[in-house]
């Protein structure tokens, strides 16, 4: 299992939506999934999607899950393999949000 910080969140952001994409299947584990979320609620967007299967999946960025970063607290990515580590693999994760009182912001990490 990998836990890493995945997107940085400014202050005051409102989750809209997101995909979690699967380019290329993950090969080797049994079992490989991708879940997103904050500290304390790591799959809050996105709870176990399946990395051995093309395809996308949308972020649940509704009710309370669209104000999970509303206080700047970063996008955790938790990836789990079963029985052995993936030896390939792509996958690809878009998070849109709006943030009030501004028309454009580029943030960077």
């Amino acid at each position: 299992t990998v836990v890493f910080d995945a997107f940085n969140m400014p202050l005051g952001a409102v989750l809209t939506g997101g995909e979690v994409i699967v380019e290329t299947a993950f090969v080797g584990p049994t079992a490989a999934t991708l879940s997103l979320g904050v500290v304390g609620a790591l799959t809050g967007l996105a709870a176990t999607v399946d990395l051995k299967t093309l395809g996308s999946t949308a972020l649940t960025a509704t009710g309370v899950a669209k104000l999970l970063a509303n206080s700047g607290q970063n996008l955790r990515a938790t990836i789990a393999y079963t029985v052995a580590n993936a030896t390939a693999g792509k996958v690809r994760v878009r998070v849109t949000y709006t943030i009030d009182g501004r028309a454009h912001e580029a943030v960077t990490n």
